[in-house]
């Protein structure tokens, strides 16, 4: 394909064109084999091109690429423009790397959005000296530091609880007519907006500020902090917030009930987060099936069996049923504490909703069942196996073996035609084992 662009004029237009396009579909490295290709005939890509790959890579967090990346274009004479430091320098920020974008700025980079990033980076490990040194360079710049300037020193103050600073920011916030001059009857919109920067320090600070000074706040600005909260992952905070919004009896949306469940299913299992998940489901805000079986799988993982079958209990009762790789685990915990009962009826419960688990879960039930001489209950499950196309050679050996050891050798035996029937013979040595019960 390339040498057939040659002599065209849809050489840069076409390449780049491929190159962005592997890259938005998440196919970066075919891009940038595509890159090397071109490079290596003399073309150059544009810049354009270039920086959405450089973007691509930093949202993957490929940044050893990405690097790679932006020397390979220095070297091969692709000009940067004012999209391609930012993206360099909000790598770098993801990075720690924040000398290297002062030193990208001090090289005569002039840009508000690489001096917001590097500010952002510095009050988000709590060093406000050289925040506030960036702010001076922007002036100095003739650059006019912005809310998001402002409020990211702002946030990492309330971070650190730096009064100091807070009180400082505030005051230049006042200043520059980025903050009312009263904040009492303002409180609402400053709140939300500290909440769409993503600032929730800041905004968590005005918030309790405002409750404080007696100021009643309006439900969509509860609703606000709750989805900042949620999407921030910031779980000991929503807690505390919704406790305020329960007692107050604050007035939600049902979408903001729904993305607190998935929040709190992503959280890490707790006395008050599980009691408050298994309440808000009873309210009939249900979570997703992924995410109430991955915070089963999160309560198993810390052997409390008790609030995970408390939390499948509700979650049956309203009609969520748990994955297949949390139904392994749950039928796992039940037949080795003896609980039998409890996997056949979860068995049942989903037999109902045409859902089946795997393989192995079933050969799981089958040999408890078989161990505790349950034999019409271990032929019905394999019966809703084979019918289903869910068994393998295990199944067929569990069956065998079980019925066996129980003087059950006619059903055995049935069971051994079907196996041979399927095609599931064993290896010979194990076959052999396997028959000479039949002698």
């Amino acid at each position: 394909m390339i040498q057939a662009c040659k002599g065209t004029n849809l050489q840069p237009l076409a390449f780049s064109s491929i190159i962005e396009c592997y890259a938005q579909k998440g196919f970066y490295f075919d891009g940038l084999k595509v890159y090397r290709e071109i490079i290596s005939y003399g073309y150059l890509p544009k810049t354009s091109c270039m920086n959405v790959v450089l973007d691509v890579l930093d949202h993957a967090s490929e940044y050893k690429l990405a690097y790679c990346l932006y020397g390979s274009m220095i070297r091969n004479g692709i000009v940067s423009n004012v999209s391609t430091w930012t993206v360099i320098a909000r790598i770098l920020c993801n990075n720690g790397k924040f000398e290297s974008v002062v030193r990208l700025l001090d090289s005569g980079v002039c840009n508000s959005a690489v001096f917001d990033l590097v500010i952002d980076g510095y009050s988000r490990i709590g060093n406000f000296g050289a925040a506030i040194d960036q702010v001076d360079e922007m002036c100095k710049r003739n650059l006019e530091p912005g809310f998001c300037t402002y409020s990211s020193i702002l946030d990492g103050a309330c971070k650190f609880r730096d009064t100091n600073v807070i009180d400082t920011v505030l005051c230049a916030m006042r200043e520059r007519a980025l903050l009312p001059e009263y904040l009492s009857s303002k409180y609402d919109d400053v709140i939300r907006k500290f909440c769409e920067v993503g600032n929730l320090y800041a905004a968590e600070f005005l918030f309790y500020k405002a409750r404080d000074e007696g100021v009643g706040l309006e439900n969509a600005t509860f609703e606000c902090m709750l989805r900042a909260f949620c999407k921030g992952g910031r779980v000991d905070e929503l807690l505390g917030l919704y406790q305020i919004i329960s007692k107050e009896k604050v007035v939600m949306h049902k979408s903001c009930y729904e993305e607190l469940v998935e929040s709190l299913c992503r959280g890490t299992p707790s006395d008050k987060l599980n009691q408050l998940l298994i309440r808000l489901i009873v309210k009939g805000f249900s979570p997703s099936v992924s995410g109430t079986s991955k915070f089963m799988m999160k309560l198993g993982g810390e052997d409390n069996w008790k609030d995970a079958e408390a939390l499948l209990n509700v979650m049956l009762q309203a009609d969520i049923l748990p994955d297949s790789v949390c139904c392994h685990l749950l039928v796992k915990q039940y037949c080795s504490s003896g609980q039998i009962d409890s996997a056949l009826l979860l068995h049942n419960k989903l037999e109902k909703s045409e859902i089946l688990w795997d393989v192995t879960t079933y050969n799981i039930l089958l040999r408890k069942l078989l161990t505790e001489e349950r034999v019409d209950e271990a032929l019905k499950i394999f019966e809703c196996m084979r019918s289903n196309n869910v068994v393998n050679k295990a199944s067929f050996l569990v069956m065998i073996s079980g019925l066996s050891q129980v003087k059950e050798m006619r059903k055995a035996m049935q069971v051994h035609d079907e196996m041979l029937k399927m095609g599931l013979k064993p290896s010979s040595k194990t076959y052999k084992s396997l028959i000479s019960v039949f002698r």
